[in-house]
């Protein structure tokens, strides 16, 4: 019992621990920036207030970019910006994606997690916890993105020919994928040769 007491207090101190503002500066459309401390909620909404003392405002793509936010202990910011995805109707939404690489192709990604229902009789066992990444890409830093593959699951799209057809202008980089060089879990090294060794 007190195993599972001490799990339990655990966990709760590592939830509290990742739902505290970090440092952040928010970057707005009409050019103004402001520093306090910041979180990302659900559906890339920003939750922002200027000191502990101060109320917490909600922004979103509207009116915010980008935003840099301290998420570890290396005090270094990360960049989130907001991109438009394009749906099937090609109509676009605004999202809130991590940027991992930038140059002539900016290389964003989106990590999802989450608990699968629970299995077992009755739905009573025990769910199993998933995680993935979604990549995006964008040329000449374009405001609407493509997904060009997703790590950690089996599901996905064909990456050898994606790729193959989204750097179809560096034939060094197209052979590397084909012949396997490259395989989609090189997804950054894939965005920083184009960046670095084509033309």
């Amino acid at each position: 019992m007190k195993k599972i007491i001490l799990t339990i207090g655990i966990l709760i101190i590592s939830l509290n621990c990742k739902s505290q503002n970090q440092k952040a500066t928010l970057y707005f459309r009409n050019g103004d920036t402001i520093q306090g401390l910041a979180k990302m909620s659900a559906w890339g909404k920003i939750r922002f207030r200027k000191n502990k003392q101060s109320t917490t405002e909600n922004y979103d793509g509207k009116t915010v970019s980008k935003f840099d936010i301290e998420e570890d202990s290396s005090f270094i910011p990360n960049t989130y910006i907001y991109k438009l995805l394009q749906n099937k109707d090609y109509s676009s939404r605004p999202v809130l994606m991590k940027m991992i690489t930038e140059g002539k192709i900016n290389l964003y990604k989106i990590t999802t997690t989450g608990t699968s229902a629970p299995m077992g009789f009755g739905g009573m066992g025990m769910g199993m916890s998933y995680s993935y990444e979604n990549y995006y890409v964008c040329r000449d830093n374009s405001d609407i993105v493509i997904k060009l593959t997703t790590l950690g699951t089996f599901m996905g799209e064909n990456f050898i020919k994606a790729a193959s057809e989204y750097f179809n202008d560096c034939i060094d980089l197209v052979n590397k994928i084909e012949n396997k060089v490259y395989r989609k879990k090189d997804i950054e090294e894939i965005v920083k040769f184009y960046n670095t060794k084509c033309n």
